[in-house]
């Protein structure tokens, strides 16, 4: 029941870590070119603020399992 129970709160864990990062990540494309606009960023450096999340996760979660 001990394992059971231990399990569950990492389970649970990965849950609210992830439902805490999703509106970060999500709510950068709707803002990008006010973000570009108020920055003075290039395209090229706006792009990176949508692509390095999506890389960092593709890069880290096998370090997960």
């Amino acid at each position: 029941m001990k394992h059971y129970t231990k399990n569950a709160f990492l389970i649970l864990a990965f849950f609210l870590v992830a439902a805490n990062l999703r509106p970060a990540i999500a709510s950068v494309s709707p803002l990008l070119e006010t973000i570009r606009y108020d920055l003075g960023m290039s395209s090229f450096a706006v792009s990176f603020l949508t692509t390095i999340p999506v890389l960092c996760m593709g890069i880290f979660a096998p370090f997960l399992v």
